[in-house]
């Protein structure tokens, strides 16, 4: 049993820590090691437990003395859980590395945070949900500054606002000194102003050097520019000051990074022990809030304190009570969201953030494991798969399946053969060969007698796919429809009865699909491309045109996406990947260039073009934009101006959003057939075109794109025997910029990209939506909370296991579920 291995390794490693008083960096790596490779398989709420104190050891550098002690406490203590008993540890000593803080401002601090609570919830009087109560309401905010918060920081309720997480955490303590161990670390110093000197700096910068001593001697703050409260100081002024602790060759040891937030000018009454709430000066740490226009940092951290203190008796755990018992921690919900916001030490506001982001994330696998749940229970098509059936449509192929393709199709027909319905995810890098796998579960379906609707996001990707399936599947005896808005009333009419009567197998669609006049005769099948690009609600429509049973469902994105938001947004698909790209594939070449390089790279391209290949030049924008951050970025009317002068003798071809969908499709077809030489276009080209014979392409400001775009746009060429040339024309202003240009040269991997782009970005804008408040997650970071999804993904399988009814089992939660994902969609997917 993994529990009682992990145990027996475990416990010779604590024995010996506790033994030699001592707990080595070599031990913590062993202890680390251990509970990474068992977490996976422990029961949720230890497996909770084994990654928290994993955490912890990482973080060991960053803790003090009582902190260490909490963490081994903890260690201990998950050793006796380990062997089952239900006792507080054994902690023989663990006291060697701590005992209580004996700091009076630590002490005041969690006494005035229990005083806090108790107040605030006896004195709550509002009996609706956080969620339900607008932030406008909140002491200090009003109508203005509410629409503020909405609109730039996503914050809309007393709930977001109480789970406003802080950008960090700085010491408000002051040190009696420093030593060589706080170097790069954010120190707070008390002491007297000794001068203050301008110094002449060669770069013309103004440098001014404030002279600060201490008790343990005297330490240069470097202040550059011009800063306001140096003015408002002089030598002889007593100050708490607050900055990154750095060694210069000439002065020592420095302070840096200090601005009006950070100092403060220290008279008698600075000196009680008591809390100051109003001005932070004596909590032990003081919590960095992002600010707005309207809204101050010291105003924002009086509305976060409003919220809390008015509001605490409405905010409670979303946890269910059950699985709260199952963790055993050591801080309630409140007094975690109070350590978020009042910290006593960095060790414990980390403790704390993890605490509330495990129950965001908890949330959102829970909402994953009923889908799941509801899907698997279900009465779904068992699909006959014929060997000869699959032997035609292989033998029609030009070319033979990957490994990978294999593994995916292997994977798909087990779905389909199973009485349950499918709900996978295909996912593969640009032009691995997904459409070609969804063209042969399409082909089964169809033989199986079941209608097999494609949701496609654009119209422009609909037509490409239309002829791309027609191709694959009409030499079969499958017919192929394509149904779109853009279409005539008559011409729509006419395939919506083909539907209805049940005469066309197979029709791709957008969004007309999902309309109230489309009826399917017999639905079996929905293949969804680029499902994010979709509304869980356009999805649940389709689904509602199959009448009496779940149809099989396969999602397909060409955009690579990271294990962790795979887990959190696509956490209820079974997930099939292709990596592999087909053997011919020549690949292409990514080459940065800066703009007065254009003449140049366009040389280059007629080069192209000469061999009798053809070429997209991409651009952002169709106009020139007025706004002063994108007055140098090239649109499209630019662009054509240069290309027209520059490739007289070939023909040009324009494509962007504001064409009807007509005239989009006449020029994607004279494009396909070599009536155009240089299709010169927004990025609406940016998924689903297959042109072989493009091999060429240049990006004009590259850097205003994304890099999902970039790799996007990058695989419309090389799809052929030739190999392509991609040219990035960008002067990046940013650092952010410029790493873009760098990763898409060197990387080619779509998966590798992604995770760049994930660390770049954040989850929520590499799938389409603003991070803050992504699906409940305010505190909850997938970067930083990778190692939680898992076991909070046991943890909500678990749960939906255990309880028939979560609506009297947590009403808290339900309604916090439904207010996150909307009540219609949890009726759906808990009731079936």
């Amino acid at each position: 049993m993994k529990q009682e291995k992990l145990y027996q390794e475990l416990k010779p490693i604590l024995q010996d820590v506790l033994k030699k008083k001592k707990f080595a960096l070599e031990d913590r790596q062993k202890v680390i090691s251990l509970l990474d490779k068992y977490a996976r398989y422990l029961p949720p709420a230890l497996a909770i437990s084994a990654k928290n104190i994993a955490h912890k050891l990482r973080l060991w550098h960053e803790m003090d003395k009582v902190d260490r002690g909490g963490a081994v406490k903890s260690l201990l203590k998950f050793l006796d859980m380990l062997s089952g008993y239900k006792k507080e540890p054994q902690s023989n000593g663990a006291n060697i590395f701590s005992g209580e803080r004996d700091d009076a401002l630590v002490k005041n601090t969690i006494r005035w945070r229990k005083k806090f609570i108790e107040k605030a919830v006896k004195e709550t009087k509002v009996k609706e949900r956080p969620w339900k109560i607008d932030v406008k309401y909140v002491k200090g905010v009003g109508p203005k500054k509410g629409r503020a918060l909405k609109e730039k920081l996503g914050i809309s309720s007393v709930w977001d606002m109480s789970h406003l997480l802080p950008l960090r955490i700085e010491p408000r303590v002051a040190k009696t000194g420093v030593s060589p161990d706080d170097l790069d670390k954010l120190v707070t110093l008390e002491g007297v102003i000794a001068y203050i000197k301008p110094i002449p700096v060669k770069s013309g910068r103004k440098l001014t050097i404030v002279a600060l001593k201490t008790s343990a001697g005297q330490i240069a703050i470097k202040v550059w520019g011009s800063q306001y409260w140096v003015k408002n100081i002089k030598a002889g002024d007593r100050v708490k000051v607050t900055g990154k602790l750095k060694r210069d060759r000439k002065l020592g040891l420095t302070l840096e990074g200090v601005n009006s937030q950070r100092i403060k000018k220290l008279d008698t009454s600075m000196f009680s022990q008591e809390i100051d709430v109003e001005t932070y000066a004596n909590f032990p740490f003081e919590a960095i809030y992002p600010t707005l226009s309207e809204i101050s940092q010291g105003s924002m951290k009086k509305i976060v304190r409003n919220a809390l203190r008015k509001y605490m008796g409405a905010i409670d755990d979303i946890l269910p009570a059950r699985l709260v018992r199952q963790l055993d921690e050591d801080r309630s919900y409140r007094e975690n969201l109070m350590a978020l916001h009042f910290p006593v030490s960095l060790a414990e506001w980390e403790d704390a953030r993890r605490a509330l982001a495990l129950r965001e994330i908890f949330a959102i696998q829970l909402v994953l494991a009923y889908q799941k749940k509801v899907i698997k229970g279900s009465e779904g098509i068992s699909y006959t798969v014929k060997p000869e059936w699959e032997e035609k449509f292989f033998s029609s192929l030009p070319f033979q399946f990957t490994d990978d393709q294999m593994r995916a199709w292997e994977e798909i027909k087990a779905d389909m053969q199973s009485p349950h319905p499918m709900n996978r995810l295909l996912q593969g890098d640009v032009g691995s060969g997904k459409t070609v796998v969804a063209a042969l579960a399409t082909y089964i379906a169809a033989k199986n007698g079941k209608q097999v609707a494609i949701l496609v996001p654009t119209s422009v990707l609909a037509g490409q796919h239309y002829m791309v399936f027609k191709k694959y599947l009409e030499p079969l005896g499958v017919d192929v429809e394509l149904l779109l808005g853009s279409m005539r009333t008559s011409e729509k009419e006419k395939i919506r009865h083909m539907i209805r009567s049940g005469m066309t197998s197979v029709v791709v669609g957008t969004h007309a699909l999902i309309q109230e006049d489309v009826e399917f005769r017999d639905l079996g099948f929905a293949l969804i491309d680029e499902q994010h690009k979709f509304g869980v609600i356009q999805r649940a429509n389709l689904l509602a045109k199959a009448r009496n049973i779940m149809p099989d469902v396969l999602v397909m994105t060409a955009t690579p996406i990271p294990r962790t938001v795979v887990m959190t947004v696509y956490g209820d698909l079974d997930v099939s990947t292709i990596k592999q790209m087909p053997p011919g594939r020549a690949g292409v070449k990514t080459i940065w260039r800066r703009s007065k390089y254009r003449t140049l790279v366009y040389a280059d391209v007629k080069k192209f073009l000469d061999k009798g290949e053809q070429a997209y030049i991409v651009v952002p924008f169709i106009e020139d934009s007025e706004y002063e951050a994108f007055k140098n970025v090239m649109s499209l009317e630019q662009v054509l101006e240069i290309v027209s002068q520059q490739f007289k003798e070939y023909r040009i071809g324009v494509l962007h959003g504001r064409m009807t969908e007509a005239e989009k499709q006449e020029v994607m077809r004279q494009f396909r057939d070599h009536e155009i030489d240089i299709l010169v276009a927004t990025p609406v080209i940016e998924v689903g075109i297959d042109v072989p014979n493009a091999t060429v392409m240049v990006i004009e400001s590259a850097d205003h794109f994304g890099l999902a775009s970039l790799h996007q746009l990058r695989g419309r060429i090389g799809r052929g025997n030739k190999p392509g040339v991609c040219y990035l024309i960008a002067d990046p202003k940013s650092e952010e910029g410029k790493k873009r240009m760098e990763i898409m040269v060197k990387y080619s991997d779509g998966f590798k990209i992604a995770e760049e782009d994930l660390k770049m970005r954040g989850p929520g804008e590499l799938i389409g939506t603003r991070q803050h408040g992504f699906w409940g997650m305010n505190v909850a970071d997938l970067l930083k909370d990778t190692d939680l999804i898992d076991p909070a993904r046991k943890l909500a399988f678990q749960y939906v296991e255990e309880v028939d009814n979560i609506k009297t089992d947590a009403p808290y939660l339900w309604d916090y579920l439904t207010h996150v994902f909307g009540k219609d969609k949890m009726e759906l997917i808990v009731v079936g």
